[in-house]
C-alpha cells in the first residue's frame, strides 16, 4: 500500500478493513460509526464509487453483517492473497453521506490538534487523520511527530470546534505516540 495515491476530495473515512474472509476476496469491514454504516448499505445500492486505500476507487457488491464486524466484497479485489494485503486499509466514502443521513456537515478530520495545559497558550501538536471507533467510544487518530495515536473522541479534556480539537490538560502521556 506504500506510495498508494490519497482519496480525492469530499470523501471520508467510513471503515477499517479487517482479515480476509474466505476464497473469493471478501474482507472484514469495521464502519467507524452508524453513518458509515448507512453510507455502506447506500454504496451497495447505488453502486456509488467508494476509494479503498491500495486499490483506488472501487464499488462495493455486498455488505452484510457478520459476527461483531461486516463482510464486503468490492469488485476490484477477488482473491484472498489481495484481501489478505489490504488488512487495515481505510475505506472511505462520499462525505454528503453524512448530511443526508443527519450527521453534522463538520467533522474533525484534517483539524489541528492544539494543547492547552495550565496557563500556557495552545500549542499545535498534530492533525486529525480519521475518525475511528464505533457510536460507543468514538476515536480521533491524531498524526503527530514521531507515529499516530488514539484519542478518545467522549473524553472530557478533548474539545470539539469549527477551526481545532483542543485538548486541555489531558492525561500525562496521552501524547506519547505508539
Amino acid at each position: 500500500m506504500a506510495g498508494s495515491p490519497r482519496p480525492p476530495e469530499g470523501l471520508r473515512p467510513a471503515a477499517r478493513i479487517g482479515r480476509r474472509h474466505g476464497l473469493q476476496g471478501a474482507v472484514r469491514l469495521h464502519p467507524f460509526d452508524d453513518l458509515a454504516i448507512a453510507a455502506l448499505h447506500d454504496a451497495v445500492e447505488g453502486g456509488d464509487p467508494l476509494w479503498l486505500d491500495g486499490v483506488g476507487e472501487v464499488r462495493l457488491e455486498g455488505f452484510a453483517r457478520h459476527g461483531d464486524a461486516w463482510r464486503a466484497r468490492f469488485d476490484r479485489v477477488r482473491t484472498p492473497e489481495r484481501a489478505a494485503d489490504l488488512v487495515h486499509a481505510t475505506l472511505w466514502v462520499p462525505a454528503d453521506d453524512d448530511v443526508a443521513h443527519g450527521a453534522p456537515e463538520a467533522t474533525s478530520v484534517g483539524r489541528p490538534v492544539r494543547l492547552v495545559r495550565g496557563d500556557a497558550g495552545p500549542e499545535d501538536v498534530g492533525v486529525v487523520e480519521a475518525l475511528e471507533g464505533g457510536p460507543t467510544n468514538p476515536l480521533l487518530r491524531v498524526r503527530v511527530a514521531g507515529g499516530a495515536l488514539l484519542l478518545p473522541r467522549a473524553a472530557p479534556y478533548v474539545r470539539e470546534a469549527d477551526d481545532a480539537v483542543t485538548l486541555v490538560d489531558p492525561p500525562e502521556g496521552l501524547l506519547d505516540p505508539s
